[in-house]
This record gives structure tokens, sequence and C-alpha cells, in this order.
């Protein structure tokens, strides 16, 4: 009998035992996840604004910086004084994405064509944040009065509905498509580094 009370008294404390590391080990999870912010690729640029570690960069002289220096969103004219505070004006794009692949918290503000091109390509390693901040497109000028205007026009818009624009680009503008990034609006892994776009430009005539 007193074998018995002692085997289950031994039983009792050691389901105490494991009960009170489960408890124990639960709450530190539940701290951590509390505590731990959300990663870059899954927060918003406005988020990300606020945020002392993340530093923003573009490249100087460029249009882009123009869009975020006269820019009427509060977001955009925060990045813009960070970026001119810390002087992080990048004299080229393989400058700017050599320094986002060093640093998990900078993030690179680039045209999205550059930013397509170069996301595509080995090691893929760059995953888009945000959305697309204005759209632009590519123009043809031709003299007032002209009539190779319109006529720019009507073909401009026949070869963008077939598709025709769209194989040139591919042709001759994007190189090799080395990366899947068809099916994901974020390419993330916890380790990998950020870049994201600002302009998404069109194809079409601009008279």
């Amino acid at each position: 009998m007193k074998l018995a009370i002692k085997i289950n008294a031994v039983w009792y404390f050691f389901t105490f035992l494991l009960y009170s590391l489960y408890i124990a080990q639960l709450v530190n999870i539940i701290q951590t996840t509390n505590t731990q912010k959300p990663p870059l690729a899954s927060r918003s640029i406005s988020d990300l604004v606020g945020e002392p570690e993340v530093s923003f960069a573009l490249v100087k002289n460029g249009s882009t910086e123009s869009l975020f220096k006269e820019s009427k969103i509060f977001a955009y004219n925060k990045i813009f004084e960070s970026i001119e505070l810390k002087n992080f004006f990048i004299e080229s794009y393989e400058s700017g994405l050599k320094r986002v692949r060093s640093d998990p918290n900078f993030v690179f503000v680039m045209e999205q064509v550059a930013n397509d091109d170069y996301q595509q390509q080995l090691p893929c390693d760059l995953i888009n944040i945000g959305e697309t901040v204005i759209e632009r497109g590519y123009g043809l000028a031709t003299p007032i009065g002209s009539h190779l205007g319109l006529l720019l026009n009507q073909v401009l818009l026949d070869l963008q509905e077939e598709g025709v624009l769209r194989e040139l680009r591919k042709k001759w503008w994007t190189k090799k498509i080395l990366c899947d990034v068809s099916e994901c609006v974020f390419l993330y892994k916890s380790k990998f580094p950020l870049g994201i776009k600002n302009l998404k430009p069109r194809p079409h005539s601009h008279i």
C-alpha cells in the first residue's frame, strides 16, 4: 500500500512538473510573438516609415528622387526626408541592390521596370514591398498639328491590344527570367533582403 502511494505521489509530481514546463513554454512563446515585429515584407510602406532601424535609399538625381521630393503624400515625404538626412542617395541600381543584399533593414526605392528585371534574376533574393506609387508611361513626341500623332496612337494601341508590345519588351528589355514570381505577391523568406518598386511604366504614346 505504501509503495502504491509513493508511486502515485511520484506520478502526480512528474505530471505537475510537465504541466508547469508546458505552461511556462507557452507563456514564453506568446510573449515572444507579441514583442517581435512582423517581417518587413508583410508590412506597408507607411508602417515602415516610422521604424528607426529601417533605412530607405534611391538613385541620386533621378526621376524617382524628384517624385518623392515633390510628393504631397505624407509617407513619401518622410521617406525623402529620411534619405536626405542620412544622405542615402545611391549612384546606381547595382550599388543599391548590393546594399540591399547586405542589410536586411535596407529598402531601395526603384522603378518597377528595373525592379522586375533584377527580381527575376539569380540569386532570386529580392522582394517587393507595398504597392505602385505612381504609374508612368513612355511617350513619343511629334510636331504640333502633325498627322503622325493620331497615326502613332492608333498603331500603338493596336500593338498593345495584340500583345506585340509586351513581346517586344520581353525580347529587347527583359533579361532571361530565372526566378518564378508569377504566383507571388511577395518573394519572402525571413533571411531575404528587401527591395521595393515605385514606378510602373506603361507602353503608350503621349502626344
